[in-house]
């Protein structure tokens, strides 16, 4: 196995590991809290369309329309 494929898999353990609950040491997690957000007013103030936003966002319209 290449050095590649070895940090690969070590990567991704520490990864279930930690999304498992479990200490992992070397890993910290930094939250933020946005508040609060008026997807509608920052749509409006853009100028977009619902499906435009959704293509922004990376989400499918009717995932958006919902939101």
């Amino acid at each position: 196995m290449t050095k590649l494929g070895a940090d690969l898999i070590q990567a991704m353990s520490e990864a279930l590991a930690d999304a498992q609950g479990k200490h992992v040491p070397g890993i910290k997690v930094h939250g933020v809290d946005v508040g609060a957000v008026d997807a509608k007013a920052i749509r409006k103030k853009l100028d977009l369309t619902q499906d435009e936003m959704s293509t922004v966002l990376g989400t499918s319209p009717s995932g958006h329309k919902k939101w």
